[in-house]
């Protein structure tokens, strides 16, 4: 072990005598916990009358919101118009080359084949 030097002691009397200062200025525990409980009954943080308002508003907002989107998926989301030709419903919508799929409509062009029409 290295011998101690005059920095290290000097360091150790100055922490020494921070630390008594320290307690000197610190209040007691028990005197810290006892201020504590007495604030924490005398004062609170919301009183009931504004906790009862904050639920009420909060239910007054919940009511609304439930209101207007029972109100919303009660009506249907797309309503096909004159004036809106381009909206397609999805459940009427074809593709363009449907017609391919359906041997039914297809012309003999698409559906010969080069041995067929030799």
């Amino acid at each position: 072990m290295k011998p101690e030097s005059a920095d290290d002691n000097q360091l150790k009397q100055l922490y020494t005598k921070q630390r008594h200062s320290d307690r000197q200025a610190a209040p007691s525990f028990g005197a810290t916990l006892q201020a504590a409980r007495v604030r924490g009954v005398t004062v609170r943080a919301f009183p009931v009358a504004l906790r009862l308002a904050a639920v009420a508003s909060m239910m007054v907002l919940a009511g609304i919101s439930a209101n207007l989107y029972l109100q919303h998926s009660n009506t249907p989301a797309l309503q096909h118009s004159a004036s809106s030709p381009s909206i397609v419903l999805i459940t009427q919508w074809q593709s363009p080359t449907e017609f391919l799929l359906n041997p039914t409509t297809a012309t003999d062009d698409t559906t010969s084949t080069p041995e067929q029409t030799q």
